[in-house]
């Protein structure tokens, strides 16, 4: 099946730091990022007509990323999902390509959450902010987000009988891969992690419990940092600086806590089958699976 050319990633650039400490805001850390973006792919401001941003982090998304960098976009978009919003807005950047409506697309991230000291994850749910539905069920007994992945896990070890260790595997693996990666090594040791090294299973396992059944060693830390990416029609992408990356296949599903469904089953177990549907690909034929991998649980549930 021939693969559609549509719209391509262009140009991209991550933020070096994970801890920017004071003086830095993330949208600093948005419009350099976006700078270098631009820079990678051989285009400039005035080539922009779409902004993506999730506006996650002060308060600040495409509107304001466009009156900060001077931009006049034909399209904004301000999809916030949690931690997949940046695939959503890609997929929805590559649509409005293929459709017409704008040629050079800009998806930017940044935050200060480190520095900031912001307890994500741990910290309780009650009074903060305004009440919503679930909040009403929810912050009265001071559940946590992390709290939240910890019964996830224990309920698929319930439910299919998977161990600590078989868990564990997973927090083995990507360690390993970070370990070559000098970025990744630079990351562990400014945010002084205890041990810039493999990990072995016992190693997880024998990690202090930070929301039962969630070992230390299976929670990702929190970090500053940033980046962003530059998404072009197949003409721009033509004339850019580098080989294109094509967009050949997405998905998007949807999950959230709901009485009587599968809390061990994520919206990625969904949005695959599509993307790969929509790719006319195979999972046989795919060399490199990058899974957003928040808690060791958060994988398992792909």
């Amino acid at each position: 099946m021939p693969q559609r050319r549509e719209a391509a990633i262009v140009g991209i650039h991550e933020y070096p730091l994970r801890v920017v400490g004071p003086g830095t805001s993330a949208l600093q850390i948005k419009a350099a990022s976006a700078i270098k973006a631009l820079e990678d792919a051989g285009l400039s401001y005035k080539d922009i007509d779409a902004v993506y941003d999730t506006g996650s982090h002060q308060g600040i998304g495409g509107l304001g990323i466009s009156e900060y960098l001077g931009l006049k976009p034909k399209v904004i978009d301000n999809t916030a999902v949690g931690g997949t919003s940046y695939e959503f807005q890609a997929n929805h950047a590559a649509k409005m390509i293929a459709a017409g409506k704008c040629e050079v697309a800009l998806l930017t991230y940044g935050s200060t959450a480190h520095s900031d000291r912001r307890n994500i994850g741990t910290a309780g749910g009650t009074s903060q902010g305004p009440a919503t539905p679930a909040g009403n069920m929810e912050d009265s007994w001071g559940q946590t987000l992390i709290a939240n992945y910890g019964m996830v896990k224990r309920r698929h070890m319930h439910q299919y009988g998977t161990t600590d260790e078989q868990f564990a595997e997973i927090s083995v693996v990507t360690r390993r891969h970070a370990m070559r990666n000098p970025e990744a090594v630079k990351a562990m040791t400014d945010l002084e992690f205890v041990g810039v090294n493999e990990i072995t299973v016992q190693d997880v396992v024998d990690s202090r419990v930070i929301a039962h059944p969630l070992h230390l060693l299976e929670c990702c830390m929190i970090s500053d940092g940033g980046g962003a990416v530059i998404i072009a029609s197949p003409e721009v992408a033509a004339n850019c600086a580098k080989k294109p990356a094509w967009i050949i296949g997405t998905g998007e599903a949807t999950k959230y806590r709901e009485n009587g469904g599968d809390i061990t089953v994520s919206a990625g177990a969904q949005s695959g089958p599509i993307a790969f549907a929509d790719a006319g690909v195979t999972p046989d034929e795919i060399d490199v699976l990058m899974a957003y991998d928040s808690f060791s649980i958060t994988v398992m549930c792909m």
